[in-house]
């Protein structure tokens, strides 16, 4: 096999990779143009531009390092002496040459790769790789604005999904705050009226009365209600006595609405002081938890 023009072909090669890379289209603001690349993609450039060289050097020592190995190894076979005796003299030499040629063929090759090593720091010195060289940065530049641009979406789907989870969380916290705010106002409001409802005891006169009225005729007193303790009278109007100081105040309900009466001593009720039509509220109440109507 032919070594050395498969190398001198991959010589080749790189002369043609940087002429193609210096006749593509040349924009005037773009990287095919020193004159107006800008401080920092001049600063890129060179950073290449020194990677590369530095790289070249870096395995034509390795290369060269290999080589002193196989070298060492050959001097080793030409004073080659196997330990056994019960080897030939003619099988230790045919040994010794046939592990000589290989390692002179892989010195060959090795030296080849050198050479294309050397030859490509030369296009690298005398900048006929500089279009290549410009041309890679520039990928490497793109791809790595899509990666962050890739980076930046994913990281703004974390923050606008984290956002989400927040607002959710405050959203919770506050309705169970309103829901607590309110459950405890309700609670402060039934433990005032029992508290209130407590302390409110009727007159004797007013409880006596109670024992004596039906269930839907009683007292309002300080804003309670009070109602008597015997069967509901069906069909009556509901009827509220509210004591005052000049005169006693009677509410009732009706089906046809709520009327409001004033009376004085033992004089007769009268004209209502307040009319009301279709007034839901305490007679509707009232008859519902009774399981009738009006």
């Amino acid at each position: 096999m032919n070594y050395e023009n498969s190398f001198l072909i991959k010589i080749d090669n790189l002369r043609i990779k940087s002429r193609m890379a210096s006749t593509k289209s040349k924009s005037p603001r773009g990287w095919d143009n020193p004159k107006n690349m800008s401080q920092r993609s001049l600063h890129e450039f060179d950073e290449a531009k020194a990677a590369r060289g530095k790289n070249i050097l870096r395995k034509i020592q390795e290369w060269e390092s290999y080589i002193g190995n196989e070298e060492r190894a050959l001097y080793n076979l030409h004073h080659f002496d196997a330990e056994n005796d019960i080897v030939s003299q003619e099988a230790k030499e045919r040994y010794a040459k046939s592990q000589m040629e290989k390692r002179k063929e892989k010195i060959t090759v090795i030296k080849l790769r050198i050479t294309v090593f050397q030859k490509e720091l030369e296009l690298l010195k005398a900048g006929e790789l500089d279009d290549a060289i410009r041309e890679s940065v520039q990928k490497v530049k793109s791809t790595s604005l899509d990666l962050r641009k890739k980076e930046q979406e994913k990281f703004q789907h974390k923050r606008d999904a984290k956002r989400k989870t927040q607002k959710a969380l405050t959203d919770k916290r506050e309705s169970d705050r309103q829901d607590r705010r309110e459950y405890y106002g309700k609670e402060r409001i039934m433990k005032r009226y029992q508290s209130h409802f407590d302390r409110t005891t009727p007159p004797r006169n007013i409880c006596k009365n109670l024992r004596d009225f039906p269930n839907n005729k009683g007292y309002m007193w300080r804003g309670i209600q009070f109602f008597g303790h015997k069967p509901v009278q069906h069909g009556a109007p509901v009827v509220l006595f509210e004591p005052g100081k000049h005169h006693l105040t009677i509410h009732e309900w009706r089906r046809d609405g709520y009327r409001v009466y004033h009376k004085v001593g033992r004089a007769r009720k009268g004209r209502p002081v307040l009319e009301e039509r279709k007034r839901p509220g305490i007679a509707e109440a009232f008859w519902k938890n009774k399981g009738g109507r009006l």
